[in-house]
């Protein structure tokens, strides 16, 4: 596949690149393409500034996820993808995310950390806070 520079660096007008539409959507086929071919893996939205492994964590697209951590992505970007896995109740992202060394300590982390765990009942019953 050939693909013009222009689509690889293009911005629609919601400032997403087609590297973030594919991962958001979780296209994993496409966005292996889009890398293939020199997608920037860091690209940021405009508005938000979010990058396309944030918006696949956030979006619990595990595959993508997966692609984009064995391509090299930033796992601690200033939204980060572990906090919004995390937040969004995808505890098979935050898997991938902590087994591949994302920062689990940072405050903001722990707090969608410890509030994920408790809602996937992953504390046993018996267990109370004191």
């Amino acid at each position: 596949i050939t693909l013009p520079l222009a689509l690889l660096i293009f911005h629609c007008s919601t400032g997403f690149t087609p590297l973030i539409l594919a991962a958001t959507a979780g296209h994993v086929g496409v966005v292996e393409v889009l890398l293939d071919k020199g997608g920037d893996i860091e690209a940021q939205s405009e508005r938000t500034k979010d990058t396309p492994l944030s918006l696949a964590c956030s979006g619990g697209r595990q595959e993508v996820v997966e692609l984009l951590l064995l391509r090299g992505a930033n796992k601690e970007h200033r939204n980060t993808p572990l906090w919004l896995a995390a937040n969004g109740g995808h505890f098979d992202v935050v898997q991938l995310l902590v087994h591949a060394s994302a920062d689990v300590d940072a405050a903001d982390n722990l707090v969608c950390l410890l509030y994920l765990l408790m809602s996937n009942n992953l504390f046993a019953h018996n267990h109370r806070v004191m």
